[in-house]
């Protein structure tokens, strides 16, 4: 190897541009897409399961939130059905199961809708009833909401 005092000027040049473009070259490690990015902060949804047990959201009131979500467009689509699938538990969790992983928001709230949705609205009717036939509603609105659940799990 030659001394460095018997190196050229143009080759001490040429060998420090060939260092800058090498730097230039290689790939910055921060660029990358980190790979748990996409559901790094999904949205936040209540917890609804359909059992109706005490301090559990309503139907209505989960239903306004995923709407209000996809409507807001502050979250892409993924984040927005991973949220969903973890706001359901039990019956109504079981349910969207059925639809499939690939089931859309809509596909998802049309059949919650079927099941869930007419139910709250007999229980409005339920609270404001005199005793007796709050007790019958109560028997008939249980036995519609097992009825309609086995079905969709057939």
């Amino acid at each position: 190897m030659a001394n460095p005092e018997e190196i050229a000027p143009e080759d001490i040049a040429l060998l420090k541009l060939l260092k800058k473009e090498e730097r230039s070259l290689k790939p910055k490690v921060k660029d990358e897409p980190s790979k748990h990015t996409k559901y790094r902060d999904p949205p936040r949804i209540s917890n609804f399961s359909g059992n109706n047990t005490k301090g559990e959201t309503s139907y209505e009131l989960w239903r306004y939130e995923v709407t209000g979500l996809m409507a807001d467009k502050l979250y892409d689509q993924e984040n927005i059905n991973y949220a969903v699938r973890r706001s359901l538990k039990g019956d109504a969790g079981m349910v969207a199961m059925h639809l499939g992983a690939k089931a859309s928001i809509p596909d998802i709230l049309h059949k919650l809708d079927s099941i869930y949705g007419a139910v709250e609205k007999r229980r409005i009717y339920l609270l404001s009833s005199t005793e007796p036939d709050k007790m019958i509603l109560r028997q008939l609105l249980n036995g519609v909401v097992d009825w309609k659940t086995s079905l969709v799990e057939q």
